[in-house]
């Protein structure tokens, strides 16, 4: 089976740009490639690939842009591993994309582990604060 990440990727991973159609377009923000590298080694995956907006629709039901933990719902085939950050579980409410990136809510932190569980998944719960290597300049 192939693996895939979903991250929303503007501001977080590349430089935000109007719309990117070829991949000598995009532009990593410093730092990213060695964080992505940590985070790889400490999920013990081989390598990060990312997935097309087919795969995506596929598996959570969403388009890019609005990958959200409420799109675990449409995860009907258990595809999708969920890991979350152990500080970004400290702020409450807690703020995503209801399965659209036009309008946002929240939800607590609690909530939001029931929900995660309420869909089938066990969250895997790192510290991605280890895994951020230079990243954490930016």
């Amino acid at each position: 089976m192939n693996r895939a990440v979903f991250l929303d990727r503007d501001g977080t991973l590349i430089v935000e740009k109007d719309y990117l159609s070829r991949p000598e377009d995009v532009v990593l923000i410093p730092g990213a490639g060695p964080a992505l590298k940590k985070l790889a080694d400490a999920l013990g995956a081989p390598r990060f690939s990312f997935g097309n907006a087919e795969l995506l629709y596929e598996v959570l039901g969403v388009r890019p842009g609005s990958v959200t933990p409420f799109a675990l719902a449409n995860d009907s085939g258990h595809r999708v591993t969920v890991v979350l950050d152990r500080a970004m579980l400290g702020h409450d409410p807690l703020n995503y994309h209801p399965l659209e990136n036009d309008r946002t809510t929240a939800i607590a932190p609690a909530d939001l582990s029931r929900f995660i569980a309420a869909c089938g998944h066990t969250p895997r719960i790192i510290d991605i604060e280890d895994c951020e290597g230079d990243a954490a300049a930016r």
